[in-house]
């Protein structure tokens, strides 16, 4: 890589080849604490990406473009739970929220929390280890996190996102779901009475 594109990468992202720290002020990466220890360009150094207390260390500029990503989407999924905390939101990990398909949660990676006032760090801490597991899920299908509230409680889940409704809803029954989540019309769909 020329020092130019370096450079260029380097300002994108948020890094002062000097080691000096930048927070993310302004941009798309606000508000990843982003930042050199040493000269990484010359194997003396690494990077680093912090928030809410998770730090994450590593040693390729590609690799730390990912985290610095990972971080932001846990932290915009976080801000879109305490915006909507009725929820009933799915999020992959691109953001990018499919506009068709049907989304079954599965089972074993269901978190609770009950009240939502004061734990954003937990919230947060919750929701990138859910992007975490997705990243190490079958890149060939569409994974999201999603959340929902009742009664004061908050749920937390991965889930997975079918094409065909009558797929969902198999998979949903097999694994004890009463509800699939209808991207298209954005709503829950009971699947006990279908």
């Amino acid at each position: 890589m020329s020092n130019a594109s370096t450079a260029s990468t380097v300002a994108h992202t948020g890094h002062h080849a000097s080691g000096g720290i930048q927070n993310h002020s302004c941009g798309d990466m606000f508000p990843i604490l982003s930042y050199c220890v040493g000269n990484p360009y010359s194997g003396g150094g690494h990077f680093v990406a912090e928030f809410q207390g998770v730090t994450i260390k590593s040693f390729r500029q590609d690799s730390h473009n990912h985290d610095v990503k990972l971080l932001k989407c846990a932290e915009q999924i976080t801000d879109a739970v305490y915006a909507a905390p009725a929820g009933g939101s799915r999020y992959p990990f691109s953001l990018n929220t499919p506009k068709s398909g049907y989304a079954v949660s599965l089972p074993n990676h269901e978190v609770r929390f009950c009240g939502l006032s004061g734990k954003y760090g937990e919230v947060y801490a919750v929701v990138l280890k859910l992007l975490r597991t997705i990243l190490s899920m079958n890149a060939n299908r569409t994974y999201c996190v999603g959340w929902w509230g009742r009664d004061g409680v908050t749920y937390f889940d991965i889930s997975y996102v079918f094409p065909s409704r009558l797929d969902a809803e198999i998979c949903a029954e097999f694994a004890g779901q009463i509800a699939i989540y209808d991207f298209a019309n954005q709503c829950d769909l009971d699947i006990r009475y279908s």
